[in-house]
């Protein structure tokens, strides 16, 4: 699930500061990375076990088991073993994500080890007691994405298993085993238990740029991930030091993580991770200037994203590529990566993702001296990006203050724009947008209904192509000169 953003920006901005406000809005996991405007990569890194997922069992939903409890051998280890399918029809949770419900005995003191396998998607644990209570859960416990829990049981009785996938893609086949466990697995449980909540510490600390704390966390965890031989851990957190180091302008320092933590990834063969760490050594080599590196980086991540199935990582990497291009004065090229890019993030729903990719899309345009069409992107981009500023209308007014200022990029140049032109009353409209009031303040004529709207000769370009990814594209299949027939 992926990691940092580069910096390209016009102005001062960390992209920590900008994932500050996203983990509050969504709840990034783990290490992460921020695709931001004319820097992009926005992807969640290494997902881990970082308790910050939701509580999934509510309202009561008590799972009863699909199959009948198999394998149960009292003269053996194995207390309970079933092998099952997640599939359409079967319940969900709120996230949309399948499960099934399993039951098997215990006895209070006794220390069980569930593991949850899986090859087709990522596996997750939770623990209830018989009266529906949950006692702990777990995503990647065990080795590559599978769940694993080891846990002392408090009473003798009935226990559910939610057998579970990570999110609602995960669809197939599982083996579910419970198997009686030692004080030994214990304690490592207990202790990769506390490096977690140490790695999830120094995320809390990142968020808020408490860079020293976050450091202070990362390298405590570090420390028992490497004690209890746990290499996943260990990549993950190197990974988050280095995009730390990144952010304090600290590149050398950047680079040695990631590729400690590449090497390690490739070592376990997490191709994830290994993902990953190519795009945040390439966002490193881009901030130095070495635009080659980066490119090469950003393709062999683009390369591994395919072959995973990593649409997210996929529009990160392109967009990425966008903006390497972009700095190059390559402006089609970065045209055509960015559209692409915007495409992805259109299908998955990433709309953050989206409004970036629009205002890229308007810079590379406005650079090409295609302002019109320029205006049009930058219009796109600051709707998406106020239809996602409704949405944290019930969060402190600093919080609000600090987004705006984190996102501002296409509103700039959009005034930018629209003054070249002219247009004072729009770049005013466009302005006071940056304001943290009401919406529904703003009633002046260019914006109806919390969307800017096209002037008269912006509106039939945009409805003659049906989508700014057809309007792209005909753009530029044309010559640099060839804008106005468009407008035709």
């Amino acid at each position: 699930m992926s990691c940092v953003g580069v910096s390209a920006m016009k102005f001062g901005l960390s992209w920590l500061r900008l994932v500050s406000l996203a983990a509050c809005l969504w709840g990034f996991p783990a290490q992460v990375r921020a695709e931001i405007f004319q820097s992009t990569v926005e992807k969640p890194v290494e997902k881990l076990d970082t308790f910050d997922r939701p509580q999934k069992l509510k309202n009561g939903v008590r799972p009863w088991p699909k199959q009948s409890m198999e394998g149960l051998q009292s003269d053996s280890d194995v207390l309970f073993s079933v092998e099952g399918v997640l599939e359409e029809g079967d319940a969900h949770l709120s996230n949309g994500s399948f499960y099934d419900g399993h039951v098997f005995e215990g006895e209070a003191g006794q220390i069980v080890r569930i593991l949850m396998v899986s090859e087709a998607f990522d596996t997750f644990l939770l623990l209830q007691n018989a009266s529906g209570e949950g006692l702990t859960r777990n995503d990647d416990g065990s080795d590559g994405t599978n769940a694993e829990i080891v846990f002392r049981l408090p009473e003798t009785g009935q226990y559910q298993i939610i057998a579970n996938a990570y999110d609602e893609s995960g669809k197939g086949a599982y083996r579910l085993t419970v198997e009686r466990s030692d004080e030994n697995r214990l304690r490592q449980a207990e202790l990769k238990a506390q490096a977690d909540r140490l790695l999830q510490q120094g995320l809390d600390s990142a968020r808020l740029s408490q860079y020293q704390l976050a450091l202070d966390s990362w390298q405590a965890a570090l420390k028992i991930y490497r004690d209890i031989g746990n290499r996943k851990g260990e990549a993950a957190t190197l990974g988050n030091l280095g995009i730390v180091y990144y952010s304090l302008s600290d590149y050398q320092q950047a680079i040695d993580f990631h590729q400690q933590s590449l090497a390690i990834a490739k070592e376990i063969s997490d191709h994830q991770g290994e993902a990953n760490s190519l795009g945040n050594l390439g966002n490193v080599y881009y901030s130095l200037g070495k635009y080659q590196r980066a490119i090469d980086f950003y393709h062999h991540q683009l390369t591994l994203a395919r072959e995973i199935s990593d649409r997210r990582g996929k529009s990160s990497a392109l967009g990425n590529l966008g903006l390497v291009y972009y700095s190059l004065g390559e402006y089609q090229r970065a045209i055509d990566f960015h559209r692409q890019s915007l495409a992805i993030k259109q299908e998955i729903g990433n709309r953050q993702g989206e409004a970036i990719s629009l205002n890229n899309l308007g810079d590379a345009w406005k650079e090409r001296g295609q302002h019109e069409i320029a205006a049009i992107f930058y219009k796109n981009s600051i709707n998406v990006f106020e239809t996602i500023r409704r949405g944290i209308t019930n969060l402190d007014q600093d919080l609000q203050s600090s987004y705006i200022a984190s996102v501002e990029s296409p509103y700039r140049s959009l005034i930018d724009l629209l003054l070249q032109q002219g247009r004072i009353l729009e770049a005013q409209q466009v302005l006071e947008l940056l304001k943290v009031k009401e919406l529904t303040e703003f009633t002046r004529a260019t914006y109806s209904s919390g969307q800017l709207q096209y002037d008269p000769i912006e509106q039939p370009v945009a409805d003659a192509h049906g989508s700014l990814i057809n309007l792209g594209a005909k753009i530029s299949a044309c010559d640099p000169d060839c804008d106005q027939t468009l407008y035709d």
